[in-house]
């Protein structure tokens, strides 16, 4: 696996007011904005443990061929209302493209004692784990296989569509 270079899909950034933020990042010359779309999540675990369900609010924007994932909470307690309760705003995850080869960085994730600190399950039946060295503290990653449809950059240099 070390010679595995992973393609970084989004920055995860977790604000109170989603409006403003994008005011604020699109205010940079040359970042893009592309949408904001609304999230309710089925079911969603903090290590291992289910916590009551709720919804958010997401923008889109590119700084080159990286996405910035800007979240906002919108209904409920979701984990990043929660998380930004403890924290504040601010950077949460980053989103990781293994074509092919995700399996096994989840395995090496799990060997060396890290797990997986936010599990969601979406309304369309999609999972998404992000892992971590704590659920409340520190960064967490996001694991992808497959270029993800709801991230087309062309920009990226990666087939969009895959």
């Amino acid at each position: 696996m070390e010679n595995d270079k992973p393609i970084i899909v989004h920055i995860g950034i977790l604000v109170k007011n989603l409006d403003k933020a994008v005011r604020f990042f699109t205010t940079l010359p040359g970042v893009r904005f592309t949408e904001i779309y609304e999230t309710k999540f089925k079911r969603e675990f903090v290590d291992s443990l289910e916590i009551p369900a709720g919804s958010i609010r997401v923008a889109k924007v590119y700084i080159g061929n990286i996405g910035l994932e800007i979240i906002a909470p919108l209904e409920g307690e979701p984990y990043q209302k929660q998380f930004i309760e403890r924290h504040g705003e601010g950077f949460h995850h980053i989103a990781l493209l293994y074509p092919g080869k995700a399996d096994a960085v989840d395995r090496a994730f799990l060997e060396n004692g890290f797990k997986h600190v936010w599990t969601t399950e979406l309304m369309d039946g999609r999972i998404a784990h992000y892992y971590g060295m704590d659920a409340w503290d520190g960064p967490a990653v996001e694991l992808m296989d497959a270029w993800p449809k709801t991230w087309p950059n062309p920009e990226a240099g990666t087939d969009a569509n895959a």
